[in-house]
């Protein structure tokens, strides 16, 4: 392996500078995609129905982003502040925020050695559409959850944590609980009976966890896994205005490895310095899966 680490270069000390009402209005936005979501959901028409559940799958995948921001301590400038919001945020996809920073935060320390791991760990190589399928599906990511909450449920210690961290991680499935009896207090109070539940396990499973996958999966897919230089072990994702804000600048994959106490917000800056150095890089997520199914399509050929 490879052990070579890039010089950073010089950027402006105020893209370093944490903005509590710029993340406040991101997350303002994130409520309201929640909402309307919800609304839509609430109504009789099948179309209006599938179109609030899309959005609020769309709203549940852009919070997990904005909860990524929150466990760099990059969202607010108070570390409690970045937990309590982080916790509601990654909730409705069932991210521990808890265990999702502890294992991010090894991620970057170790990525582009063997000891690399991730919360969200999507495979090196998904060789058939198959694999790719089972990866959208975000299935091992709902099996840690089921086999962690069962844990809980027994007085179990969550595995890959001190012991010092288990009351701290136990709050989260105790959130967990609350943020289900919630809806079904929404439900029994609106006479919709099983429907809010229902419509989360929807937006959740059919829109936000492949969404999420999409997203995340080509941060370091087919980058070099030997050596430590993050601009070869990382992949940055050049895009508009839209997906740049969507992706909470997660995009700018290889600027946030590199500086990943600068808030997500200013990724695109950094982008502008570092572009010329990236080893990976596309114009675009329709550019990257379609040289995916390409390689997908090739591969499947061979076999």
């Amino acid at each position: 392996m490879v052990d070579n680490r890039p010089i950073s270069k010089s950027i402006p000390v105020e893209l370093k500078t944490i903005s509590n009402w710029t993340f406040a209005a991101r997350m303002a936005t994130w409520a309201g995609i929640l909402v309307a979501g919800g609304i839509l959901t609430a109504g009789s028409a099948p179309l209006t129905v599938a179109l609030g559940i899309v959005i609020l799958g769309i709203g549940i995948a852009h919070g997990v982003e904005l909860c990524h921001q929150a466990l760099h301590n990059t969202g607010f400038t108070h570390p409690r502040l970045n937990e309590i919001i982080g916790m509601a945020l990654g909730l409705p996809l069932l991210v521990s925020f808890y265990e999702y920073r502890i294992s991010h935060l090894a991620h970057h320390k170790n990525v582009g050695t063997p000891e690399d791991t991730e919360y969200f760990d999507y495979g090196e190589r998904p060789l058939t559409f198959r694999q790719f399928l089972a990866t959208l599906s975000m299935r091992q990511h709902y099996m840690r959850f089921f086999r962690n909450f069962g844990l809980f449920l027994t007085d179990r210690p969550i595995p890959g944590v001190r012991e010092k961290h288990q009351p701290t991680l136990r709050r989260y499935y105790i959130a967990v609980i609350g943020f289900v009896v919630l809806l079904g207090a929404i439900g029994i109070l609106t006479g919709t009976g099983w429907r809010p539940i229902l419509t989360w396990i929807a937006a959740m499973v059919l829109v936000a966890g492949p969404v999420h996958a999409l997203i995340e999966f080509p941060e370091h897919y087919k980058c070099n896994a030997q050596t430590k230089d993050v601009l070869h072990n990382t992949r940055s994702i050049q895009t508009g205005w839209f997906m740049t804000w969507f992706t909470n600048g997660n995009n700018f994959h290889v600027e946030h490895h590199m500086y990943p106490t600068v808030p997500l917000q200013n990724a695109r800056q950094i982008h502008d310095i570092l572009y010329p150095d990236h080893a990976y890089h596309n114009n675009g997520y329709r550019e990257f899966y379609i040289s995916l199914f390409r390689d997908m399509r090739q591969g499947g050929q061979r076999a």
